[in-house]
């Protein structure tokens, strides 16, 4: 993560852990969200006596999906949370990082085929340099699109820094742990 967008994650950490108390369900965070409250649990002390007791006055719990959850419960949880984000802070949540379950799959999508892409053109610049294949140009510029594609695909969803958008779907720990 840059330095910008870690600032932006710690500020929406600090938003989600509001919710937590204002939420009569269970708050679901975003999958950076989670990032950022599974490191500030290995600080043990910081977060139990700090945050726990002198902040929020209880105990908050990190409750890790399990698998065993009914069928879309997570991805309903988190669409509430989404809703009650845009309820107590009167804008919608940051789309780079609260986002839908839909814009995460595209950007993963973008990102694998703009990796896609530069694999190509290293691939094309060895072989061409190894005499390998007569003119590796044709196979730069081809790898070069697909990159410039992937890159196009995963930043309409996802670029830090984007504007939010609607929709809901499952995040968090649902999606997130182990990501």
């Amino acid at each position: 993560w840059t330095e910008k967008h870690s600032t932006k994650v710690v500020e929406e950490y600090r938003r989600f852990l509001y919710l937590t108390q204002v939420n009569p369900t269970q708050s679901v965070p975003s999958a950076d969200v989670d990032k950022a409250w599974h490191l500030h649990l290995t600080y043990t002390r910081n977060y139990w006596d700090a945050l726990c007791y002198d902040i929020l006055g209880a105990p908050l719990h990190h409750e890790p999906a399990t698998g065993n959850e009914p069928k879309g419960q997570l991805g309903e949880q988190y669409a509430q949370t989404r809703a009650l984000y845009s309820e107590e802070f009167g804008k919608k949540p940051p789309r780079a990082i609260w986002r839908t379950d839909r814009e995460a799959l595209w950007h993963r999508l973008g990102m694998w085929i703009f990796g896609a892409g530069v694999a190509t053109v290293f691939a094309a610049v060895i072989l061409g340099w190894l005499n390998v294949i007569g003119s590796g140009t044709l196979f730069i510029a081809g790898g070069v699109a697909v990159a410039v594609t992937g890159a196009i695909i995963a930043g309409v969803y996802g670029v830090r820094g984007r504007k939010p958008s609607d929709g809901s779907g499952a995040g968090g720990c649902g999606s997130g742990c182990g990501d």
